[in-house]
C-alpha cells in the first residue's frame, strides 16, 4: 500500500455542477505531478457510484519524464486489500494523451469509470494510476466511493 502524501482541496464549482469539489490524495506519483482532477458526475463525497452507470474521469497532469507510452491500472481497495477494477480503455495514449509523452509537458487524460452491476453495494477507495514505460507512476491518485443500487 502506497504512502499517503499530500492532500488538494480542488476549487469548488458552481453548486448545481456535477464536478465534485472533492478531497483527492495523492498517493506516490513519481514521473509526473497532478494539478486537477474530476470525477463526473459526483456532487457529494463519498461519490455515488450508481450501479449500471458509467462515471468520466479527467486528470490534467505534467510529465517529468519522456515515455512512449502509458497505461493505466485502477483498483478498488476493499480492507487494504487491492481488487483490480477493469476500465474500457487503458491505453492512456488513446484516453486523450498526445503521445510520445515528453518531459515538462501538460496533458488531459480523460477516461471512463463503469460501475457494473453486479458489483456490491459497498463503500471502497478507488485508486487510479498511470504507469509509463518504465514501469514507474506518471501519476496516482485515490478517491473514497459508495456503490449504490
Amino acid at each position: 500500500s502506497l504512502q499517503l502524501t499530500q492532500y488538494f482541496l480542488l476549487p469548488t464549482a458552481l453548486s448545481s455542477g456535477p464536478l465534485l469539489e472533492f478531497l483527492f490524495v495523492l498517493a506516490g506519483s513519481k514521473d509526473g505531478s497532478i494539478t486537477e482532477v474530476n470525477v463526473s458526475p459526483c456532487p457529494t463525497q463519498p461519490c455515488l457510484l450508481q450501479k449500471g452507470t458509467s462515471y468520466s474521469v479527467n486528470v490534467t497532469f505534467s510529465s517529468k519524464i519522456d515515455s512512449q507510452g502509458s497505461k493505466a491500472k485502477v483498483y478498488g481497495e476493499i480492507l487494504h486489500v487491492d481488487v483490480p477494477f477493469p476500465i474500457p480503455e487503458p491505453d492512456g495514449c488513446k484516453s486523450g494523451i498526445q503521445c510520445p509523452i515528453e518531459k515538462g509537458h501538460s496533458y488531459s487524460y480523460l477516461n471512463k469509470l463503469p460501475v457494473k452491476s453486479e458489483y456490491p453495494s459497498i463503500k471502497l477507495i478507488v485508486q487510479w494510476e498511470l504507469i509509463d514505460d518504465q514501469g514507474q507512476m506518471i501519476f496516482c491518485w485515490k478517491i473514497p466511493v459508495q456503490i449504490t443500487s
